[in-house]
């Protein structure tokens, strides 16, 4: 019955935001939310992570030409790659939104093995120690060029 729009609050103009200086409340607000919806965004990914449906806001509240509206984002391959999977769907009217949104409310299990499909893919290692990893990759790299 509630619906939580959050804004970082370290810059009043979002195109400034910073979500890196509160990743301990983007994990919370991601841990305990149902849904995610966003534009265009690796937040998506974020939410998968967390096992989360993700959807992306693929339309403007005005109607307005394709390339001045959000739509065309969501043809990027970046975006279009990530939907193609199924994991994150792209609603393209309120009506959809609300739609796909109310079926997984119903059934959090709906499009489970499409998110574990996305964070084999694209998360490697949900174990922390990224920054290790990539240490030694490039240790190892500079090494063998050494060599």
């Amino acid at each position: 019955n509630k619906l939580a729009i959050d804004a970082p609050e370290s810059a009043d103009d979002f195109n400034k935001a910073d979500i890196t200086t509160g990743d301990r409340h983007l994990a919370d607000l991601l841990y305990h939310c149902d849904a995610v919806a966003s534009h265009i965004s690796t937040l998506a990914i974020d939410a998968i992570v967390f096992d989360k449906p993700a959807f992306f806001i693929g339309f403007n509240t005005k109607p307005m030409p394709y390339h001045q509206g959000v739509r065309w984002f969501f043809d990027m391959d970046c975006a279009r790659d990530l939907i193609v999977t199924g994991a994150v769907k792209l609603s393209e009217n309120m009506k959809e939104f609300e739609k796909q949104l109310l079926a997984y409310l119903a059934d959090p299990k709906l499009g489970e093995k499409e998110r574990d499909f996305v964070r084999g893919r694209y998360c490697y290692k949900l174990v922390c120690k990224s920054g290790e990893r990539l240490g030694k990759l490039l240790a190892d790299t500079l090494l063998g060029i050494r060599k």
